[in-house]
C-alpha cells in the first residue's frame, strides 16, 4: 500500500484487516483504542471517494473474507510443526492464491471508486 496516497481499495483492505485485529486484540483482551483510531482515520479518508457501482458491498465482503481466510492459514502456519512439511507447502500454496484473491479485489474496488492513477501490482520470476 502506497502510505503517501493509498487507492481506495487499499484503504479498504487495511480496514478489512484491521477489523480482523480488533478481533483478535479483543480476543486477547488487549487494549484497542490505537487501532479504532486508525479505523476512523481511514473511514474519513475512504468517505472523500465515491463509489461507481452498486457492486461495493459485494466488493468489500469479498475482501473480508478472503483476509480472513488469509489469517486462518498463516495462523495455520504458524501452527504447525517443523516436521509437517507436507501441510505447511499446501499452506503457503493457499497463501499464495488468497494473496492474488486479494490483489484482484484490491484491484477491483480501485475500479469501482473510477482510480485512474497507477497502482501497485504483483510481479513473480515465476507465475506457475
Amino acid at each position: 500500500m502506497s502510505l503517501l496516497k493509498p487507492t481506495p481499495g487499499q484503504v479498504i483492505d487495511r480496514l478489512t484487516i484491521l477489523e480482523l485485529k480488533i478481533e483478535a486484540y479483543r480476543a486477547a483482551k488487549r487494549p484497542v483504542n490505537a487501532l479504532l483510531d486508525e479505523g476512523s482515520q481511514l473511514r474519513r479518508h475512504i468517505s472523500k471517494f465515491k463509489a461507481h457501482t452498486t457492486a461495493l458491498l459485494e466488493m468489500v465482503r469479498g475482501l473480508e473474507i478472503v483476509n480472513r481466510e488469509l489469517w486462518a492459514a498463516e495462523d495455520k502456519v504458524r501452527a504447525l510443526p517443523p516436521e509437517d512439511l507436507t501441510n505447511l507447502a499446501h499452506t503457503a500454496r493457499e497463501i499464495a492464491r488468497l494473496n492474488d484473491a486479494r490483489m484482484f479485489l484490491v484491484h477491483e474496488l480501485d475500479k469501482a471508486f473510477d482510480w485512474k492513477e497507477p497502482v501497485e501490482e504483483k510481479v513473480y520470476t515465476n507465475q506457475g
